[in-house]
């Protein structure tokens, strides 16, 4: 391949990583695998350094939301006790 169809294949692909990064809300398994694949293989280390970033703040949000979900399911079951308690 030409340097200038490879660069541009790459630069594709790292878009499109990026654009999945930013998007709100939860990625997809499949996603987050995507994007570790891609960064896993970029040489430039500020680019590399700064795809890891977004990739890291996209797993800390979902494991904030799951220590949520479990404290909302610890508070429902603490709930449901004390309703059989009272009958």
């Amino acid at each position: 391949m030409e340097d200038g169809l490879m660069g541009e294949f790459a630069k594709e692909k790292i878009n499109k990583a990026i654009t999945i990064l930013n998007k709100q809300g939860k990625l997809s398994k499949s996603s987050l695998a995507y994007c570790e694949q891609i960064i896993s293989i970029i040489g430039e280390p500020i680019l590399k350094r700064q795809l890891q970033r977004m990739l890291d703040s996209k797993r800390l949000h979902k494991m904030d939301e799951i220590d949520r979900l479990k404290a909302d399911i610890s508070e429902l079951h603490q709930k449901l006790k004390k309703l059989e308690n009272r009958k």
